[in-house]
């Protein structure tokens, strides 16, 4: 995106309707949303090749909500990690990436106890233990882990409408979707400014369409 770019694109996302209020964390998913490839988790390639794989659209986005203060985050259930931090750092410079959280199946985090969690998010870890949802879970323990330990020393905790969350995966979007995030499903014909856009103007999030790789995102 060019430098003439950037004022509309600022414009669109945090000045107007929908997504100008209390907007706290963009969450992306790395496969076939960060990158228009999936890994499948064992990428062999070089984190250059991948590289060359990024939407331009979330670099973009990245970089405009740091600049605002909003919490970035990369969610996702590969445990390649390290090469995830690598194409961050390629893509977005070694000083941006730094201030992007990489949470992946590494085993550096855990969901909290019930106990520490605020009233909000007890509600969605209620959600989440329904065994009527346990096909339907997505990502949603990524989530409630970084509304614990991403604004837990904040004056003003992470609240599931803040979220705007981005995946290619329609088990996730719509376990997003169910605990009040503004959750978009991103596929191969995605483009990002109209379909933010789109959203502003209409009120209405996209509809969510299934896909056959929709195991892809789930926890196990």
């Amino acid at each position: 995106m060019s430098s003439k770019e950037v004022p509309f694109f600022h414009q669109l996302l945090f000045s107007r309707g929908h997504l100008s209020s209390g907007l706290s964390l963009v969450a992306i998913d790395f496969d076939k949303t960060y990158v228009n490839v999936h890994t499948l988790g064992r990428w062999s390639g070089s984190a250059e090749s991948l590289a060359e794989n990024v939407r331009p659209f979330f670099v973009s986005l990245i970089k405009q909500a740091v600049a605002n203060k909003v919490v970035v985050a990369i969610v996702t259930s590969s445990m390649q990690v390290a090469l995830i931090t690598k194409v961050l750092s390629l893509s977005l410079g070694p000083s941006l990436s730094k201030k992007v959280i990489v949470k992946g199946m590494d085993d550096t985090w855990s969901v909290p106890l019930y106990q520490a969690l605020d009233s909000t998010w007890q509600k969605v870890l209620q959600w989440r233990m329904k065994p009527t949802n346990n096909k339907k879970q997505g990502k949603i323990d990524h989530f409630i882990s970084l509304a614990y330990t991403s604004f837990k020393s904040s004056s003003k905790p992470l609240r599931p409408q803040e979220v705007l969350y981005f995946d290619d995966d329609p088990v996730c979007v719509l376990a997003g979707r169910s605990n009040g995030f503004q959750a978009f499903q991103v596929r191969d014909n995605f483009n990002g400014l109209n379909t933010l856009n789109e959203y502003i103007e209409s009120g209405e999030l996209p509809d969510v369409v299934s896909v056959s790789n929709s195991k892809a995102c789930s926890i196990m």
